[in-house]
């Protein structure tokens, strides 16, 4: 999706493309259930999908031919849930904010008119921002030593400070986008046996994604440079947003299209 329109058109092609040839589309990324499920039903996509940052895997009840452990149903979904409720970390939060005397706001927080304008969301979209399952995506501009105490307050209570292409979300520790793409990866592995997973991002919150699949693709910022990602084997894309995603979907293609197999 383009950063500040959310527009997914430029990348569609690609996505129809994988579609065509059964090749699975996994949304990973820091929006909530409500976000991902209504983007698939735009586009047509009906596959798993890891939410809030690694939070839980969300699994269509029929999507496998076998039973696997999970959290609970919602939806039509099995959820696995690797993160902690939203109103936890919300408390946490409140707390750490008071003994501190930090200056941030959380999206739940927000009204939604502001959040709108912030975010360039409209309000269907800013109200499912705010509604938030296993995280809280906060606002914040503090200087280096505020910084450091609000980090190491957070790693106290068990939470992380995530920082996203423009606001910061706050997870439990014990979820990433790396141990979801595991998590999801084993299961793909017992229904297909060898699998070969590809990764696309373009912030540093992907990097646990990164280094949990077989093959990285970074693509640039809109300011045309890449994030400072540590990591030799990942490839960066000469192109933005959507255009990049493409670009890497249309490189899928064409290998599927030239392999024996």
């Amino acid at each position: 999706m383009d950063l500040h329109s959310y527009s997914f058109a430029e990348s569609l092609a690609g996505v129809n493309a994988l579609r065509r040839l059964e090749v699975p589309v996994i949304f990973t990324s820091s929006k909530t259930f409500t976000e991902q499920r209504h983007l698939q039903q735009q586009i047509g996509i009906d596959e798993p999908f890891i939410v809030e940052n690694g939070s839980a895997v969300f699994i269509p009840q029929t999507y496998f031919d076998f039973s696997f452990p999970h959290t609970r149903r919602r939806d039509g979904f099995c959820v696995i849930e690797l993160g902690i409720p939203a109103s936890d970390i919300r408390r946490i939060l409140h707390s750490i904010r008071d003994e501190l005397s930090l200056s941030f706001t959380g999206f739940a927080e927000m009204p939604l008119q502001k959040l709108q304008k912030i975010t360039g969301l409209d309000a269907a979209r800013a109200r499912n921002a705010q509604h938030r399952d296993y995280s809280e995506t906060i606002i914040a501009e503090l200087n280096a030593l505020d910084w450091q105490r609000f980090q190491e307050a957070l790693q106290r209570k068990g939470l992380i400070c995530q920082p996203g292409s423009r606001f910061y979300t706050i997870t439990s520790f014990q979820a990433d986008k790396g141990k979801a793409v595991k998590t999801l990866n084993a299961l793909f592995k017992r229904a297909f046996g060898t699998i070969r997973t590809i990764g696309i991002g373009d912030s540093f919150n992907d990097l646990p994604l990164f280094q949990a699949v077989d093959e990285a693709y970074l693509v640039q910022r809109p300011d045309g440079r890449w994030a400072s990602i540590p990591l030799e084997s990942i490839h960066r894309i000469d192109a933005t947003g959507p255009r990049g995603w493409l670009k890497v979907a249309e490189s899928i293609v064409r290998r599927i299209h030239h392999s024996p197999h």
